[in-house]
């Protein structure tokens, strides 16, 4: 029986020759510079990279499955023919034994190049995991990036609706110190320059402070403006 491998081996050559980088080549007559591609590019490249893994790795084993087979019918043959007896046959036989030793040098050969196949199928699924571990890393900080601008931004508009809130609202605050009463913090000249506008203070901060008769230095008093129609309405 003759087996024919030159189109296997045209193909398995043009595979094994290609390689992970046989579909980046690229004419560099002229330099051209081009910016530094940024994360959601070589995240989208690496995503790329790992689909083209895939499907060679598929093609890899398609191969192999076939080899395997071809390995199968060739070991049940040889088989049949070792079956055969009589002395009829025996330079039939002895024919057969030469292209025996040849076929056996054959199927060495094939079983080499599965064995390098099934290596590289490994090597290339470990690349493919660890081109999906990269892609998770590149989603993760990229999701992290996007929070933190997030909240950066809420930060800051916080911050500025507090300041507005602050020089245009209708109070500000007063931190308490040693010897302070409503009467005494609404008598300042800062505030309402008359200790009986204390009332303003106790109405605005009932509830917020434990005991307004006692204050405690330290404790943060809300104070209402002073309105220009001079009452204040709680």
């Amino acid at each position: 029986m003759r087996i024919t491998i030159t189109s296997f081996s045209i193909v398995l050559g043009g595979l094994l020759l290609a390689g992970p980088a046989g579909t980046f080549s690229q004419e560099t007559t002229g330099e051209v510079w081009r910016p530094a591609p940024s994360k959601l590019q070589v995240l989208e490249q690496k995503a790329v990279d790992r689909d083209h893994l895939a499907v060679k790795c598929q093609t890899l084993e398609k191969q192999v499955s076939s080899l395997k087979g071809t390995l199968e019918d060739t070991n049940s043959q040889l088989g049949e023919y070792q079956a055969k007896d009589g002395s009829s046959r025996l330079q039939d036989l002895e024919r057969k034994a030469i292209g025996y030793a040849a076929m056996q040098s054959t199927l060495k050969k094939r079983d080499d190049t599965i064995a390098e196949l099934l290596v590289k199928i490994e090597e290339q699924q470990k690349l493919a995991v660890e081109l999906q571990d990269e892609i998770d890393r590149l989603k993760a900080e990229n999701g992290e990036l996007l929070r933190k601008m997030n909240e950066s931004g809420k930060s800051q508009k916080s911050l500025q609706e507090t300041l507005e809130q602050f020089w245009l609202g209708n109070y500000e605050y007063y931190e308490v110190v040693k010897g302070d009463s409503l009467a005494s913090i609404a008598a300042m000249p800062n505030f309402y320059n008359d200790p009986a506008k204390g009332i303003w203070i106790r109405q605005a901060n009932q509830g917020h402070v434990k005991d307004l008769t006692n204050l405690t230095p330290g404790e943060v008093l809300i104070i209402p403006r002073f309105p220009p129609s001079g009452r204040y309405e709680f």
